[in-house]
């Protein structure tokens, strides 16, 4: 009976695979049958195991999103353009959003998530260094890679930048290459930590909502990129799909991350003697400064207990 029952589930996911545009793998395990449903429309392996591409290319969104702060706009416009003729060619959509000033910069990152900070050092108003303090000091943004531009060469600015928290500095006058050579050590760096994983030994409640309906779960394993997640219940019509997703952390709502707005990049069955289970990896999309805070404290506290993250 389980085998004639594997059969049919693999002719039905096989017909799934054509509709929703994945590939399906089938392996034995002590014993135990696992499918795995994947999605062709995404770079799922990146997403899924926390890995980055070589080079600069954004491992999940395809998207690296700049903000350019500086109060003149020569050094503005140098800028955009050389960001403008190398991302594109590279197959990565660029979002820049200027600011002239540290204030006017902070109100920009109240309203949007952004990858990176490309900051001029001395401004009106609020100067770079107080502006990366700011952001340092705000858990929403602590981790987003600061580079600051500055003329400035002596010993004391460096020092002083350095111990703000800075990820780089580039000196002016620099060239466009140097910019590049900058920007994309520190995105692929920054996308290295967004993709680690850690195990959450509590295997946190979740809950997935769709149109249909909705499905409980546990958590597996977590990054600020995605999760991984194991259900009672196959539900392979989910694959490529959009949903919500709630992390019910504790019965605290302040603690707890609702909304998620998600898509689903794997699932994998699991055939086993006492009953049929599937996880499923999900990448976060579009997340709010809140969700991104809330994600963020929930990651720190599992890096705390096991700081060496899932290989």
């Amino acid at each position: 009976d389980s085998f004639f029952s594997l059969c049919s589930s693999l002719i039905g996911v096989s017909f799934l695979c054509l509709f929703h545009q994945a590939a399906f793998r089938f392996r034995f395990t002590k014993g135990y049958a696992y499918l795995f449903l994947i999605s062709t429309l995404f770079d799922y392996s990146s997403a899924v195991l926390g890995l980055t591409t070589d080079g600069c290319k954004l491992a999940m969104t395809n998207m690296l999103k700049i903000l350019l702060v500086d109060d003149s706009a020569t050094m503005l416009r140098l800028t955009e353009s050389a960001l403008q003729k190398h991302f594109p060619a590279q197959g990565i959509q660029l979002y820049l959003q200027e600011a002239v000033n540290g204030r006017d910069a902070l109100a920009k990152l109240g309203k949007e998530n952004f990858d990176l900070i490309i900051s001029d050092w001395e401004m009106p108003v609020m100067t770079g260094d107080k502006l990366l303090l700011e952001v340092k000091a705000t858990s929403a943004w602590a981790n987003i890679p600061f580079l600051m531009v500055t003329a400035r060469t002596d010993v004391e600015a460096i020092t002083t930048a350095i111990q703000a928290g800075v990820s780089d500095y580039l000196v002016k006058p620099f060239t466009p290459l140097d910019l590049i050579a900058k920007v994309q050590r520190l995105v692929k760096k920054a996308e290295r930590r967004k993709f680690a994983r850690y195990e959450d030994p509590a295997n946190t409640q979740l809950l997935v909502r769709y149109e249909e309906g909705s499905l409980e779960g546990r958590v597996i394993d977590i990054s600020m990129g995605g999760l991984l997640g194991r259900f009672p219940v196959p539900a392979h019509s989910l694959i490529t799909r959009t949903v919500s997703l709630d992390i019910l952390v504790t019965a605290d709502e302040s603690t707890s991350i609702a909304d998620i707005k998600c898509v689903v990049l794997r699932i994998e069955a699991e055939f086993q003697p006492d009953g049929n289970r599937c996880k499923m990896a999900f990448r976060f999309l579009d997340l709010t400064s809140e969700q991104v805070n809330r994600i963020h404290g929930f990651v720190t506290a599992l890096e705390t207990r096991a700081p060496e993250p899932l290989k």
